[in-house]
């Protein structure tokens, strides 16, 4: 009986019966890529994010280290933006190359060699004449050598700190 009702529908209905369920795992599985494609795209995304928010942290920590010796003479600060920078230069070598992290770290070395001649140039009482100019030269070149530190650190990190977008149509132009 149930032959005879299946002779009776027309061919097209047959094959749509015949094909509908591969049909419909086919369909499901489309979505399933489409989905796994989405969730790799909005995965990699939030990890630059990520990326940025910690690369951008060291930035500003050298940035502080910087600014605060050449702008305060409030030796606490200066050691605790250094200390800052010295923890950002240890967590550089994760999330930076090489190259970067061994620039930050001769910034930090630098930085802090020059705040401890300073220190000891505080902590005498009578300094001769020609020592403390001399003293003064140095901070004076110093304070020029840092000036110059800061646009330099900032074209460094540049490549470090830009979010490209990961739309489907520059999802081929990004190379990362």
């Amino acid at each position: 009986m149930l032959q005879s009702s299946q002779q009776s529908l027309p061919l097209w209905v047959m094959y749509v019966q015949a094909l509908g369920l591969p049909l419909f795992a086919l369909a499901l599985t489309l979505f399933g890529i489409r989905n796994a494609k989405d969730q790799t795209r909005v995965s990699k995304e939030k990890l630059r994010h990520d990326l940025y928010d910690r690369r951008f942290a060291i930035y500003m920590a050298f940035e502080n280290m910087i600014s605060s010796y050449l702008g305060k003479e409030n030796p606490d600060e200066i050691y605790r933006a250094w200390d800052q920078a010295y923890v950002a230069s240890l967590q550089s070598s994760f999330i930076l190359n090489s190259e970067m992290e061994q620039y930050l770290k001769e910034l930090q070395t630098n930085v802090f060699a020059m705040f401890m001649e300073e220190g000891r140039r505080r902590g005498e009482k009578d300094i001769p004449t020609d020592d403390f100019r001399r003293l003064e030269v140095k901070k004076f070149q110093n304070f020029g050598t840092l000036s110059k530190v800061l646009p330099v650190l900032a074209e460094k990190f540049e490549p470090f700190l830009k979010l490209n977008d990961l739309s489907e149509r520059s999802t081929s132009k990004i190379s990362r």
